[in-house]
């Protein structure tokens, strides 16, 4: 959950774009977001946050992008570890990670067309 979601900043403020910016360029790699500059090591859960501040930003085609991206890195039973080397996609860390299932569970909600649209 970022400060946006709790509405300590609107989504267009230009502290939570700055803060998306920086993420950009210190830690997106591989289209997954790093734990840090030097690491190799792709956190999914961040990965997942990342994403739903693209589709806050009106950036859902790239939030979609990273997201497919992301669902190639889940097991054959569909769930989801800690972490991922960015590199080889080998699944690490905890597994299956709750943390990264319910990151997953929100970016593709936030995908999601609304339940409105669908029944008009």
């Amino acid at each position: 959950m970022s400060l946006a979601d709790i509405g300590f900043v609107g989504k267009s403020d230009d502290k939570f774009k700055g803060t998306v910016t920086a993420i950009e360029r210190d830690l997106l790699r591989n289209k997954q977001i790093l734990f840090s500059k030097d690491s190799k090591v792709a956190k999914n859960s961040a990965t997942f946050r990342y994403i739903r501040a693209l589709v806050g930003l009106n950036r859902r085609e790239e939030a979609r992008d990273l997201f497919e991206n992301a669902l190639k890195h889940l097991n054959h039973a569909g769930l989801v570890s800690d972490t991922v080397h960015s590199e080889t996609g080998e699944l690490w860390g905890n597994f299956p990670h709750n943390a990264a299932t319910v990151g997953l569970i929100e970016a593709a909600t936030a995908l999601s067309a609304p339940w409105s649209d669908l029944h008009n």
